[in-house]
């Protein structure tokens, strides 16, 4: 059912303990927060169709739910000009030794913060006026600067993706488009750390 040169691809599958609704995004169209905007949109609908099996939802003719708004807001009349794909794409600086291990595929290690461990960080960017992703974003400079050790006053960088919808008033775009872009914040360890 899933075809490669779609953006979105829906299916209802059926199934004896229930119907689930699968969707597939590609990345290039919508970012994870679009998507959660998407199913919101979904959801509600399937909502009003529980409901009332003769709903139809309203068409939206009064506007469109992708980046239009943000770069007309911008000045950005052709957002394509500002795209170069021949720009460099940064290397990772850091690497770790595979310690008797050949291999190519990519190892990913996830770490949730639940409960009281997650209260102590948001606790902690409160008290220091800066957001939980700073916190995050430090820890992880200061791990890689005590595991490896790179020398003083060398810029490393680590990039991470970053929401633009965090740098909206109200934290919330309402655009079902890809709002994420990819920075690469660079810092240097010091003598004394």
């Amino acid at each position: 059912f899933f075809q490669e040169d779609q953006q979105i691809n829906i299916a209802l599958v059926h199934a004896p303990g229930g119907d689930t609704l699968v969707v597939k995004v590609s990345h290039a169209s919508s970012d994870a927060g679009g998507l959660k905007q998407y199913l919101d949109l979904l959801a509600g609908i399937y909502s009003e169709l529980q409901k009332n099996h003769e709903y139809r939802p309203s068409p939206n003719n009064r506007s469109r739910r992708d980046q239009k708004y943000y770069f007309d807001a911008l000045g950005i009349s052709d957002p394509l000009a500002c795209f170069d794909p021949q720009a460099p794409v940064p290397f990772p600086e850091w690497s770790f030794t595979y310690h008797g291990t050949e291999t190519k595929e990519m190892h990913m290690t996830l770490r949730r913060f639940m409960g009281e461990d997650f209260e102590r960080i948001m606790h902690r960017a409160r008290q220091n006026g800066v957001t939980v992703t700073s916190i995050l974003l430090t820890a992880m400079f200061r791990s890689m600067f005590a595991v490896l050790k790179p020398s003083p006053g060398v810029e490393r960088g680590i990039t991470v993706s970053f929401d633009l919808r965090n740098a909206l008033p109200n934290r919330s775009a309402q655009a079902v488009c890809n709002l994420s872009v990819g920075i690469c914040p660079r810092i240097s360890r010091l003598e004394d750390e």
